[in-house]
């Protein structure tokens, strides 16, 4: 049997205004459209676990430049792209990751397997695959990536793109917090905040 999901229009929350948020919350003036929004957000959760939304807002054409900007950046030579690199995967300062840094098996916690002996008659040892692939992570906004080197004038790394999906993204999921805390009735659209902390500046961004 089929399950059909329903595709949420969030584009009332997205695009109503502060004035009309507040008076919807405080009850003064109910918005139909707010309502109907969260009636479907609600149905969706507690029927499936999960929404499907469009009118988010975010156009095709931004990824593609998105994609552009990165694509740009991975289209380097090696050299230029490991000044990025902030040591070895995962790390809390994001940047650039080479090819043979990341294993998804590693993070899965999957058995090694068998290493080929390095000479004649040598037992195997065991190792893990890794995956072939490059990244770059920003676990905060791109704008304070700096380019790690031991100077005391750090060059900021500029990726204008990349912070606008950012900005983007975190105008989203503060607007899909807003839309939850109606859809569950909680009449402090603000709730989630105290659970999620959007700031970040300078002070955040501690040099190497």
């Amino acid at each position: 049997m089929s399950v059909k999901i329903p595709v949420v229009d969030i584009s009332p929350w997205i695009n109503c205004s502060e004035k009309e948020m507040e008076d919807h919350f405080s009850g003064l003036v109910i918005s139909k459209s707010l309502l109907i929004v969260a009636e479907q957000w609600d149905f969706s959760f507690s029927n499936h676990g999960f929404a499907v939304i469009v009118g988010h807002g975010l156009l095709s054409n931004d990824m593609d430049n998105l994609e552009g900007e990165m694509s740009s950046f991975f289209g380097l030579e090696k050299e230029k792209k490991m000044k990025y690199c902030n040591g070895s995967y995962g790390s809390a300062d994001g940047g650039y990751s080479p090819v043979g840094s990341e294993s998804v098996s590693r993070s899965l916690g999957a058995t090694p397997e068998p290493a080929p002996p390095t000479a004649k008659d040598q037992p195997s040892g065991t190792t893990q695959k890794s995956d072939p692939v490059e990244s770059f992570a920003f676990p905060f906004p791109p704008k304070y990536f700096k380019i790690p080197n031991k100077s005391e004038n750090t060059e900021i790394a500029s990726f204008p793109l990349a912070q606008k999906y950012y900005d983007h993204m975190e105008m989203l999921l503060n607007c899909l917090h807003k839309l939850s805390c109606n859809a569950l009735g909680i009449k402090d659209k603000n709730y989630m905040n105290d659970y999620y902390n959007l700031e970040y500046n300078d002070n955040n961004n501690n040099d190497n």
